[in-house]
């Protein structure tokens, strides 16, 4: 009996402390989601300025510069474009290692899934 009325009383504690466990597991996951949505973001924002270098390149090559290199704005949009995709390979290894967390939290056993 005293077990169990110890166990009682400490009822809250152990509920507490699961949901404590759980709001944490679910909020990195949830992290993993958010870095996937990131990720689309910079790869539309990576769209917008291929096309900006076309449309620039194409300007250039009217304009009759021989050397797309000397073009300012050309080498603006580029150096645009490589910080962008350097984002995306970051925060994809990043919501790859928060996915394998997760994973491996939902699985510990290891089981193949």
């Amino acid at each position: 009996m005293g077990d169990f009325k110890y166990k009682l009383q400490h009822l809250g504690d152990i509920v507490v402390g699961m949901l404590v466990k759980t709001t944490g597991s679910a909020k990195r996951c949830a992290q993993g989601v958010i870095l996937t949505y990131d990720i689309h973001e910079i790869r539309r924002q990576r769209h917008y300025y291929l096309c900006e270098i076309g449309k620039r390149l194409a300007q250039v090559k009217k304009e009759g510069l021989t050397d797309a290199k000397k073009d300012d704005r050309l080498m603006e949009l580029f150096s645009e474009l490589e910080a962008l995709e350097k984002k995306i390979e970051a925060y994809g290894e990043e919501r790859d290692k928060m996915t394998r967390l997760c994973k491996s939290r939902m699985n510990p056993a290891g089981d193949a899934s």
